[in-house]
């Protein structure tokens, strides 16, 4: 082998290398052990054909991580760049079942984790945990009568609820007052079916001086026009709250002499047959019991009781009105 044209014993780089850090540059490629002389080892040039890039693509010192050839680039990531990504226009999808774009799919996500109370059938499910205990807390529930929710206008018939009609000034009573009692007093309490109020009937009392006697209660549809031709009473109703309004309702109540318990018919069916204790006021409806009268139903009540002509009768009814 000769020796090498152009030697270069200054660049004494045990393996081949085509950039000089040194100085910065791109150096023609030299190998080793290429001839000897007397000096020593020499290296000598070698026939290389090098092709730099354009300085727009050139990039010196990759590192992991780079983005490779074919990725995302500047730009890629605006609004409905990358189709399963979607648009901030897109519609949000709330059912998992549905197609859509992710941002649609984070659209319904937080719809339906939106604050606030929601309606049975929009309401996410709840699961309640398996060690939850005795010491859960209480769930909040929505009672209902006859369909509704209640409400002062739909409540539920107890005795707190009555206490409370009366504090709202919804409560009334009305009496007969004391009566000279005549043969055969009666007494009726009625309700047309053009009342917008709904009435409940939660006291009937009677009461006869002279003897006991049997009362035959009779529930109505039709107001029984024997009594209602006699002595009307509803002047004499008075608000439970003092200072509260006058009744609501288009109830009525009258009482006659003279009257006895007609046939039983559909306007006027048995409800009770009561005996009145001498000398003593007797509650003809049983604890907890109450008659109710929805607002345009025509109902109401009647009292027939075995007086003689001696002694004193009355009879008072309380109800309330919503």
């Amino acid at each position: 082998m000769s020796n090498p044209t152009n030697a270069n014993p200054g660049f004494p780089e045990a393996a081949t290398q085509l950039y000089d850090d040194s100085g910065n540059q791109i150096v023609v490629a030299r190998a080793k052990n290429v001839g000897t002389s007397a000096g020593g080892t020499v290296y000598g040039d070698i026939g290389v054909t090098v092709e730099i890039e354009p300085v727009a693509n050139q990039e010196v010192n990759t590192k992991a991580g780079d983005i490779a050839a074919g990725s995302a680039v500047a730009g890629a990531f605006v609004d409905g760049a990358i189709a399963t990504l979607g648009t901030e226009g897109d519609s949000a999808i709330t059912n998992p079942a549905s197609s859509g774009t992710l941002l649609a799919f984070t659209k319904g996500l937080l719809t339906n984790l939106a604050l606030g109370q929601k309606t049975k059938a929009n309401s996410l499910p709840v699961t309640l945990a398996s060690d939850q205990g005795t010491n859960a807390a209480p769930i909040s529930t929505s009672q209902t009568l006859g369909g509704s929710a209640l409400s002062a206008t739909n409540p539920e018939p107890n005795i707190s609820n009555i206490q409370q009609f009366i504090l709202n000034a919804a409560s009334f009573s009305c009496s007969t007052g004391l009566v000279s009692a005549a043969a055969s007093q009666a007494a009726s309490f009625f309700v047309s079916n053009t009342s917008t109020k709904s009435v409940l009937i939660w006291s009937i009392r009677i009461m006869y001086s002279n003897a006991s006697q049997i009362t035959d209660v009779r529930s109505l549809t039709a107001d029984d026009t024997n009594i209602s031709g006699g002595t009307a009473d509803i002047g004499n109703a008075i608000n439970l709250k003092s200072g509260g309004g006058t009744i609501g309702s288009t109830a009525v109540m009258h009482h006659a002499a003279g009257v006895t318990a007609p046939g039983v018919s559909a306007s006027s069916e048995p409800l009770d047959e009561v005996l009145n204790q001498v000398n003593a006021t007797t509650e003809v409806l049983s604890p907890g019991m109450f008659l109710y009268i929805p607002a345009g139903t025509a109902g109401g009540v009647a009292l027939y009781t075995g007086t003689t002509a001696a002694g004193k009768w009355t009879v008072t009814l309380r109800w309330s009105e919503f």
